[in-house]
């Protein structure tokens, strides 16, 4: 997708084309995640990219950033972002993914070596680390190790301060999770989590077994709740919120979009209890 953008370079210390440049960089990059993706399935396909690409620029303006972020950084890790997902890394004979393809430098340096007249080597391993740390089952594993540790009372080593220190400082992080994580709730996160169930033949929605006569948890559900689309909303999807993003727009969109998911599980559950109930009227009368 071909987007306005300032091709003049503002910095006297770089060459009068290196915005050009970049913008190539960026052009190449569109091209080379369009044929990635073009077999995906549309829960993780290039118009996902795109979106989590436009959100992240967009967050790039949130006045509560620390800093202003590079822009270039920023975009390649949002085009980049699902490059490595585990969840579409075959796995080998044993049932175990390959780690070389699961890194995101093995992925992509051999592409960003194409435009080394648009990229610095710092930039380029700047990318590489944003995109490893996008993933929200990864930062939920360091949440619960780094809360299990506190509660230890263990001191985090030299190497885990640092990364704790980069995540809390790093703009371009920021802006690209919360973008990613702000695509799984609302309309497009209701579509999203649809296909991705289609996609791997889960069930959408088991009939309520609480006394409630709700879909949502805890489990007193019938067999198999905890495998439907609709448990992986409360797993997952309505706890993306506060604390869970990091810019203060990220959050108010995050309230928003989540109002919508609300809505709609309100609406799933009507839907089921007025044909249950109906059904119930129904037999009792015949």
């Amino acid at each position: 997708m071909a987007l306005n953008r300032n091709t003049s370079s503002s910095n006297p210390f770089l060459p009068e084309d290196h915005a050009a440049r970049q913008a190539a960089l960026i052009e190449g990059a569109e091209g080379f995640v369009t044929e990635h993706f073009k077999n995906h399935d549309p829960s993780h396909d290039w118009q996902h990219v795109n979106r989590v690409r436009m959100m992240a620029l967009s967050l790039s303006r949130c006045s509560s950033l620390k800093r202003q972020p590079d822009m270039l950084v920023l975009e390649l890790a949002a085009l980049f972002h699902d490059l490595c997902d585990s969840k579409y890394i075959p796995l080998n004979a044993d049932g175990i993914r390959s780690k070389a393809v699961s890194s995101s430098k093995t992925v992509i340096a051999p592409f960003l070596s194409q435009y080394s007249d648009a990229i610095t080597p710092d930039q380029a391993a700047h990318v590489f680390r944003v995109v490893d740390n996008v993933s929200w089952s990864k930062d939920q594993a360091k949440r619960r190790a780094r809360a299990q540790a506190q509660r230890d009372g263990q001191a985090p080593s030299t190497i885990e301060q640092e990364q704790i220190e980069w995540e809390q400082e790093n703009v371009e992080l920021h802006c690209v999770s919360d973008a990613d994580r702000l695509d799984a709730i609302g309309s497009f996160g209701i579509l999203r989590c649809a296909a991705f169930s289609a996609v791997k033949n889960r069930t959408l929605h088991v009939p309520p077994k609480n006394k409630e006569g709700t879909s949502a948890p805890p489990f007193e559900q019938s067999a198999g709740y905890s495998d439907t689309a609709i448990a992986h909303f409360y797993d997952k999807l309505v706890k993306i919120k506060g604390e869970m993003l990091f810019t203060e727009t990220a959050r108010k969109e995050a309230e928003r979009r989540q109002q919508m998911l609300q809505s709609f599980l309100t609406e799933l559950d009507i839907e089921w209890l007025v044909a249950e109930q109906g059904a119930q009227l129904s037999l009792l009368e015949a």
